[in-house]
């Protein structure tokens, strides 16, 4: 009898440490609430949130290398990030976006920190996409969207897509992270050529000069397209008044002339992003040209 006891507490204490998909995404604390209701005439818009979070010790004092599901400071730290990609990429479509046991920002600091930690962070989010595809999706044409560790994410979905899911899939916005040369032996992984091509991964990462790019996040990346034109040549093109943006043809980046790369330069930071490096501001500095090109995408797939 104490056997069996003993066996069934063990048990029940697994459970609760490991939770199922079933009993973390279904419960609607995990997801971020923009208060808008899902209407079936719009494509959707599943977003993956980048890392917000440094490692952090619980009230025992173990530390942690994983972003909490519960912690309502870490969760408020992650809210403008919620708020800021709800507005660009579902300004007309439904948004999903997950919490999830993402890395802390001190597990880039080497290769083997990252592949060593990222898995938990995967499994969540297949998890919670795949509660979305059974779930909220009901057959509607929808857009991955992620930066930085959210971009890594994206790609990963990319790769993993059946043909069913893969049919209905617009692009994929891998905002700031490399696609490699071995992410692209998968047949659902495809570079994005122009402004309104479907099925196809939008990828880029920005910075100043070469000397400023994270080899962990941007080293030996192999597509790269350019929002202020959407193209991928190598010429200069206009953001605005004072930026341009030119694609490396070596290094395959974005280099950005006209922004001042002192007041992007966070020293205590240095570590992850050297000066040059733009990747904190990936969002808000295409945030015109990457909404409108959500709608130009979800028009073309719908017109297709």
């Amino acid at each position: 009898m104490r056997s069996f006891v003993f066996t069934f507490f063990v048990l029940a204490l697994f459970s609760c440490s490991k939770p199922s998909a079933e009993n973390i995404y279904t419960d609607k604390n995990n997801w971020f609430d923009n208060g808008k209701d899902i209407n079936p005439q719009l494509a959707d818009v599943f977003y993956i949130l980048p890392t917000c979070v440094f490692d952090w010790t619980d009230s025992i004092g173990q530390m942690h290398h994983h972003a909490s599901l519960t912690d309502e400071k870490q969760r408020a730290a992650m809210q403008p990030s919620y708020e800021l990609a709800d507005k660009i990429f579902a300004d007309s479509a439904n948004f999903f976006a997950p919490y999830y046991r993402h890395i802390t920002m001190e597990s880039w600091k080497t290769e083997e920190t990252v592949t060593e930690r990222f898995p938990m962070a995967m499994d969540d989010i297949r998890m919670a996409f795949k509660h979305y595809l059974k779930e909220w999706n009901n057959g509607r044409p929808f857009v991955l969207a992620g930066f930085s560790q959210g971009a890594k994410c994206v790609i990963e979905l990319i790769k993993e897509m059946d043909e069913q899911t893969y049919s209905k899939f617009i692009a994929g916005y891998v905002c700031g992270y490399r696609v490699t040369q071995q992410d692209l032996q998968s047949k659902t992984l495809k570079p994005a050529q122009s402004s309104t091509d479907t099925g196809v991964a939008i990828a880029y990462n920005s910075v100043t000069k070469p000397q400023g790019m994270n080899p962990i996040i941007s080293g030996g990346n192999q597509i790269i397209i350019n929002p202020a034109s959407w193209t991928t040549d190598y010429l200069p093109h206009p953001l605005n008044d004072s930026i341009s943006v030119q694609i490396d043809s070596i290094n395959k980046v974005l280099i950005v002339l006209g922004i001042d790369e002192e007041k992007a330069f966070i020293p205590s930071l240095e570590w992850i992003f050297p000066k040059g490096n733009i990747h904190l501001q990936e969002l808000t500095l295409y945030q015109e040209q990457l909404q409108k090109n959500v709608k130009q995408r979800i028009n073309s797939f719908v017109k297709k």
